[in-house]
């Protein structure tokens, strides 16, 4: 979450990095875990970045979508 007002409404400090979820699609397992509002800091334990990117340090990131997708399936 990149917005400063954003993360200082959710409290967090400068080292946590997160997205903000905006809504769920309902026929998405995730729509009866996720509401609107959560913020999401990692998946299995990886770092989501505030880009919405994986924290892993690699020569490419992993997008939210592909990182989360599995778990749900």
């Amino acid at each position: 979450m990149e917005n400063a007002e954003l993360r200082k409404h959710f409290k967090m400090n400068h080292e946590l990095t997160g997205i903000l979820v905006n809504e769920t699609n309902t026929v998405s397992a995730s729509h009866k875990i996720q509401k609107k509002n959560d913020v999401i800091l990692a998946i299995d334990g990886v770092p989501i970045g505030n880009d919405a990117l994986d924290g892993r340090e690699y020569t490419f990131r992993t997008s939210y979508i592909a990182v989360c997708h599995i778990p749900f399936q």
